[in-house]
């Protein structure tokens, strides 16, 4: 929700309640604003924020590349309010050293001192950029093909190991999956795993450890 719209107002409204999108818990809701909750624990570090004018969250926003420093501080340090954007701790063009030292871990300040330059005085909203995408912009198909190739082995695995399927069975479909079974045919040719003919046979080697299993199905 980077630029304002009639829907984002909406949700932020209805579920934000003045918190910020990457803290907010679930509270019960819409079957729409759980899968957000559920997609946005998987997808927030894919958005980088490269620094403009300084406008990103200083404790929400991954502008460091670590993530929300929100998450990252120790539970000991307790997070100054009175910051909002990262360009609070910008002095004259420099990041305001002191302050930064005040506010976060010794480590976790040098590290954005020295790797993060500071924002330029111009007027210049930061940009999202989406990592997945070569350009940086946020795709729909780019999101779904990342959670769904997250959501794939799960999925095939669930679909394999069935309670009360014979586990020669389980094993056998496990094992042509992960690619260690080829088919031959009745001349003992090798055949693609397409188009498998009612003849086949396959023949299954794998390797654990030290000991090699052959196993012709």
């Amino acid at each position: 929700m980077t630029k304002p719209s009639l829907w984002s107002s909406f949700t932020s409204q209805k579920y934000l309640k003045k918190m910020h999108a990457t803290v907010v818990p679930w509270r019960g809701g819409s079957h729409v604003w759980r899968k957000m909750l559920e997609c946005r624990d998987s997808t927030e570090l894919l958005i980088f924020w490269k620094l403009k004018m300084g406008s990103s969250l200083f404790w929400f926003d991954n502008w460091t590349g670590l993530g929300g420093l929100y998450f990252v501080i120790p539970p000991e340090f307790i997070v100054d309010e009175t910051i909002h954007n990262v360009n609070d701790v910008v002095l004259e063009g420099q990041w305001d050293e002191h302050k930064i030292r005040e506010i976060l871990p010794g480590d976790l300040a040098m590290n954005i001192m020295h790797t993060r330059q500071a924002p330029s005085m111009n007027d210049e909203l930061d940009k999202p950029i989406w990592s997945l995408e070569t350009r940086g912009q946020f795709t729909v198909k780019s999101v779904w093909e990342y959670l769904m190739r997250r959501k794939d082995p799960t999925i095939t695995y669930d679909n394999i190991w069935v309670k009360g399927l014979p586990f020669k069975i389980s094993f056998f479909m496990w094992k042509l999956w992960k690619g260690y079974c080829e088919m031959l045919d009745n001349k003992g040719n090798s055949e693609t795993q397409t188009n498998i003919p009612s003849t086949a046979r396959y023949n299954c080697v794998g390797t654990m450890e030290n000991e090699e299993y052959q196993q012709a199905w």
